[in-house]
């Protein structure tokens, strides 16, 4: 079942660990922001692209060790943490959702430049429309297919992968 306390219950207890992490990583982005918006106002486009290029790679880098680690020792942390039966259900929803947390962790730093060149409303129209794909998505991976929470995880991850794929060819 998707819905229900129990799924409900599965789904929760990863996402308390993405979203600590993701504002975690949100924080890290933005202590360089405020520089990235003036150098775009100021013309500063050589130096722009290196350090927005130099956070990206570090925040990746610091994601991609956080991520793996907890990937990594998911089983565990899982189990002590919850002492639940069904935590071996829980382990490959938060793979999913951490394997797109890091993706959208490295894109990041990237988020200002958008602000600072006033791109939002392509972002925003374009961010709706996936968003939309990834509801039918989730929809039809967890109620048409045996994958129930882990659809909806499935769904997340490439709605992440391709929101950032079409941002950062553009």
């Amino acid at each position: 079942r998707v819905l229900g306390t129990e799924a409900n219950a599965k789904y929760s207890v990863v996402l308390v660990w993405i979203t600590a992490l993701r504002s975690a990583f949100s924080a890290g982005s933005a202590v360089l922001a405020p520089r990235m918006v003036m150098m775009e106002s100021t013309g500063q486009t050589g130096q722009l692209t290196r350090l927005s290029l130099l956070n990206a790679r570090l925040q990746g880098a610091a994601a991609s060790a956080v991520m793996g680690t907890m990937c990594g020792l998911a089983p565990w942390l899982f189990a002590v943490w919850l002492r639940k039966p069904w935590t071996a259900e829980v382990v490959p929803i938060a793979w999913v959702l951490l394997a797109a947390l890091t993706v959208e962790a490295c894109a990041m730093p990237f988020g200002a430049i958008m602000v600072a060149e006033s791109r939002m409303r392509q972002v925003s129209l374009a961010t709706a429309v996936i968003g939309v794909f990834g509801a039918i998505t989730g929809w039809f991976l967890a109620s048409q297919t045996s994958l129930g929470m882990l659809g909806i995880a499935i769904a997340v991850g490439l709605t992440v992968l391709v929101r950032h794929g079409l941002f950062a060819s553009a």
